[in-house]
């Protein structure tokens, strides 16, 4: 069974949300009217991570560009503070492995971030604490369809509770789409799934097969959809409930 939580949308925009989140078997993500609203509510999310960051911990967010933006790191704020994790792994590396990083000085958890490319692995390895590992792409089989990703292995020896689905690139289809295996692999265990970029085709693909994945596996679920600049979904299960009212 899913549960479901909307955050920052107007009444005009409930039955698209109900769609995107689980009450059809197709994500129909229509929220192209609220142009305006996107970047009213990352201003919303910018002073609360920059007030974060003045009282907490020295972290200089640049969130632009294909960066994370700052709806984004509130998730994960939220998540680390509330959630509690033991144990975060994030499926591509940028601002968001520096904002774990900074993290680690206010709470105890361990962290991984997976990259693909070398250069760019390098890049931020040489700036974060927590181990990185790099891993070429392969295709990825998942639910019938195929399509290139991080592979299972990739997360060999860490369990993690908190996995942030945030690259490779994303694509038109089946984007991300070895998180697939990887959150299959969790299913079993409590856990919490970030993906960022939910507005976008690939991503509502890949979302949808691995929410019909997880009612195959009978499992108790709930989601909520937030957003700024880009959107974020996240799937949390019992443990975790109390993150639907981030």
């Amino acid at each position: 069974m899913a549960h479901i939580q909307t955050n920052g949308l107007d009444a005009r925009s409930i039955s698209s949300i109900r769609d995107f989140i689980g009450y059809s078997s197709k994500l129909k993500f229509k929220i192209a009217n609220l142009t305006g609203a996107k970047i009213q509510r990352e201003i919303y999310y910018q002073n609360i991570v920059h007030h974060i960051n003045f009282h907490s911990f020295k972290y200089i967010p640049f969130a632009v560009s294909a960066a994370a933006n700052y709806s984004l790191l509130y998730v994960i704020y939220r998540v680390v503070r509330e959630g509690r994790p033991d144990r975060i792994a994030e499926l591509g590396a940028g601002q968001s492995s520096l904002f774990l990083d900074s993290l680690r000085d206010v709470e105890t958890f361990s962290a991984l971030t997976v990259e693909h490319d070398p250069a760019w692995n390098g890049f931020v390895s040489a700036r974060v604490r927590h181990e990185t590992r790099c891993h070429e792409l392969e295709d990825i089989s998942f639910r019938g369809q195929i399509a290139k990703g991080y592979p299972s292995a990739a997360l060999d020896s860490f369990d993690a509770d908190v996995l942030i689905v945030d690259g490779p690139i994303g694509t038109a289809r089946y984007s991300r789409w070895g998180a697939g295996p990887i959150i299959e692999r969790m299913v079993g265990r409590e856990f919490v799934v970030i993906f960022d970029d939910a507005e976008r085709s690939g991503e509502q693909e890949t979302i949808s097969e691995v929410l019909d994945m997880l009612r195959e596996n009978k499992v108790e679920f709930f989601i909520k959809c937030i957003f700024g600049y880009s959107f974020q979904f996240i799937i949390m299960t019992q443990k975790y409930k109390h993150l639907q009212f981030i």
